[in-house]
């Protein structure tokens, strides 16, 4: 799954994002099919050619959404933070406390943002990959 397809030429644009208004907010995705998640990325542009770097995502959480329409029931798999000092993706595992791949059939989910790096105007996403296998 990506958030925003990568560009046809490889090359990351700056601004190139999906933002969230203000240093908070959630992206929820519906895959196509459930899996068994066994792990995510979460990409934002490099340091040296981001425009500002503290709309980076920071803390964050990844949660399975499980219900209809009427409503959804969040389960927290993961949290994490985003480290605008390492490489540009990062790969987090969300096996915790003992859990089975079993455990972890999900078709929805909800990247939450819970700060960005230091902007209060907004926080960009670049790209959420999620890695499993088809249910």
């Amino acid at each position: 799954v990506w958030l925003l397809s990568a560009p046809s030429n490889g090359i990351e644009l700056p601004g190139h994002c999906l933002p969230l208004n203000g240093s908070t907010g959630y992206v929820d995705v519906k895959l196509r099919r459930a899996i068994r998640l066994k792990s995510f990325s979460v990409e934002h542009i490099p340091r040296v050619s981001a425009f500002n770097i503290t709309t980076a995502p920071k803390d964050m959480a990844l949660y399975s959404l499980r219900g209809d329409q009427d409503g959804f029931e969040p389960r927290k798999l993961a949290s994490f933070s985003y480290d605008i000092e390492s490489t540009p993706v990062q790969t987090f595992p969300v096996l915790q406390g003992g859990e089975s791949a079993d455990d972890l059939v999900v078709s929805q989910l909800r990247l939450q943002v819970n700060s960005n790096h230091g902007s209060e105007s907004y926080t960009c996403l670049y790209r959420l990959k999620i890695y499993g296998d088809p249910e």
